[in-house]
Order: structure tokens, then sequence, then C-alpha cells
């Protein structure tokens, strides 16, 4: 056997392994439950603000299960913060990260308690005019499991 036929050999051979993990892989996300049970969200924002007001966003996330689960972050796609600005929270988040231009993701890691609600309140900032609407998406008790709300805001002069 050649030296460039054994190399192709172990180029197919390491090929071969890369996709059996790769099937692997997908298989075992495909067992994993991402579903959000117990967990009941409202979002709150202005239809309509002009240009440089500030406003509130409001959100409620209430535990109707009979154990505690956790708020860990908030991410809102980049769509509504194209001319939206997310100045502060109460409670206040404890990192904010840059999700790869899709988006920003605020972490809080807040627990709820059974029976229990939280209420965030983000200050904003209307940067630009427009029409600006994307998801916020309410992750709990991981950041693979979330809850999905949508938000317009309209931002005239």
């Amino acid at each position: 056997m050649t030296p460039k036929a054994k190399y192709a050999l172990i180029g197919c051979a390491v090929l071969t392994v890369l996709v059996a993990l790769a099937v692997a892989g997908v298989l075992a996300l495909r067992t994993i439950d991402w579903s959000v049970e117990n967990i009941e969200v409202t979002l709150s924002a202005p239809e309509k603000v002009r240009r440089g007001e500030d406003f509130q966003i409001s959100a409620r996330v209430r535990n109707t299960a009979s154990k505690p689960q956790r708020l860990v972050d908030l991410d809102i796609d980049r769509g509504y913060l194209r001319g939206i600005a997310i100045r502060s929270a109460e409670p206040p988040w404890k990192q904010s990260t840059n999700l790869m231009g899709l988006g920003t993701s605020f972490t809080f890691d807040l627990p709820i308690e059974p029976g229990e609600e939280i209420l965030l309140v983000l200050q904003a900032n209307a940067l630009h005019m427009g029409d600006f609407a994307g998801d916020f998406d309410f992750c709990i008790n991981s950041e693979l499991q979330f809850l999905t709300q949508t938000a317009r805001t309209v931002v005239s002069r």
C-alpha cells in the first residue's frame, strides 16, 4: 500500500468517527426534554414612544410548580435592540452578554419559590426612529429551556 493510500484510509476512518460522533450528539440532544413547565410569563412594553424617551418594560414570571425554579437569563433579540437600549433592571442583572450579534443575554439567576412570582422592570431608552420587534426568551432553570414572549415598540419623532 502506498503512503498516499494509507493517508486516504486514515482520513476516511477519521471522517467516519466524526460522523458517528455527530449522529450520537444529535440523538442525545433529541432525548432531552427542553420544555418549560409550571411557569407563566407576561411581558408588557409600550406600543409607541418618542425618540429619546425613557420608558419601562415589565415582565412577571410566576412559578406554579410545587418546587423552586430559577429565572436564569433573559435573552432579548437584536430586532428589538436595534432601536431600543436596555439601561438597567430591577432587580439588577448580574451580567450581560452579547450573543454573537443575535441579541443580548441578561443573567439574573433569581430563585422563584413555589406559588411565587418575580417582577422584572427594565429601564429602556428609545434610540432610533422605527418599528422594533423581537423575542424575549425567559430562560428557566437552564440556558437551554425557555419561554418566549414578543415585544414590539414603534419609535417616532
